[in-house]
């Protein structure tokens, strides 16, 4: 499985109010306020799954659990004649506002790239592991009548956000999402990164899951040595992992040329409707079928190995489906 999901139910399992969902729909929503969260509030309130901005995904309840995320709570109406707390399975997007985020009718709420390729990859494993139609997909919105997930329900591609249908049609298969707002060349290499927000943590371990033990206050130009996790990179001083995403960071020099190709061997895919990327967990540029030969230049980013495939071009591929030869 390429996706890794972060288990944090025990955290959260004291504030589980009911058990026994029938599981029978899948809810979108956002976190409605500017920030990252992955626990189920006191009296209940939360949903299943939360989705960080760099697209890690965290597990805060079994799927059996009953959790407030689609009632009415005797203020919104009821529109959809099934779906209920009891039988939905709830997927939390951390979100991003540039405008008043105190309003869910902004238009300017947006979810980055990262986190609505997660979201597809965990609804589609959800629709497979509990047997959940594409149908029954919906947004909060769909349900009652909340306006959540904002950017899904304002529809308007604010930085690169999908529309909700662009969001079900990738979830189904039927057609590619639109591309996103462009990376940064070399977002994801090694290199030199140009720190651009007034305060970035330092944590110790590649992701928002691991302790904060520092943070660049400076706004300077910083040497990264290794790439995990899609866009952390590791400080070469020795002082702990940074996101360069390019919300915080931009690219200052790489050690190598995204643009270049320089073939260090060949090796076969081993398995069938392998995704190959544009960028490490980033656009779908194309996929690759058991036996599918390319080549490879040597170049990781974590998990992932950049390829060539002759009518793709130059991609990223998850390791697990590469066998070298």
């Amino acid at each position: 499985m390429i996706m890794n999901i972060i288990d944090v139910r025990s955290a959260s399992k004291a504030n589980v109010p009911q058990w026994g969902n029938a599981a029978q729909y899948i809810a979108i929503h956002y976190l409605g306020v500017v920030g990252q969260n992955n626990r189920i509030e006191s009296g209940g309130y939360g949903a299943h799954y939360y989705i960080y901005w760099d697209g890690t995904v965290y597990q805060a309840a079994d799927h059996n659990a009953v959790l407030w995320q689609v009632g009415t709570g005797g203020y919104y109406t009821q529109k959809h004649p099934y779906a209920r707390n009891s039988n939905t399975i709830g997927i939390e997007m951390c979100v991003k506002c540039d405008g008043n985020s105190s309003n869910a009718s902004d238009p300017y709420w947006y979810f980055t790239e990262a986190t609505q390729n997660a979201c597809v990859e965990l609804v589609q494993k959800l629709m497979r592991d509990l047997g959940i139609p594409a149908s029954n997909v919906l947004r909060h919105f769909d349900i009652v009548n909340k306006v959540c997930p904002a950017p899904y329900v304002n529809n308007n591609s604010y930085k690169g956000t999908w529309t909700w249908d662009q969001f079900k049609a990738r979830v189904s298969g039927s057609s590619p999402a639109p591309a996103p707002a462009p990376a940064p060349a070399g977002a994801y290499q090694t290199g030199m990164y140009k720190v651009n927000v007034d305060d970035l943590a330092i944590r110790t371990g590649p992701g928002t899951k691991y302790a904060a033990c520092g943070s660049i206050t400076d706004k300077g130009t910083y040497t990264i040595t290794e790439i995990q996790n899609t866009c952390w990179g590791r400080l070469k001083s020795g002082a702990g992992w940074i996101c360069i995403d390019a919300d915080y960071c931009s690219p200052a020099g790489s050690s190598g040329s995204s643009s270049g190709w320089n073939a260090t061997g060949t090796a076969t895919c081993t398995g069938s409707g392998v995704r190959v990327r544009q960028t490490p967990g980033g656009t779908i540029l194309g996929q690759l079928g058991v036996g599918n030969r390319f080549e490879v230049d040597g170049q990781k980013s974590g998990d992932w190995v950049r390829i060539k495939v002759a009518g793709i071009g130059i991609g990223w591929m998850h390791k697990d489906y590469v066998m070298y030869d």
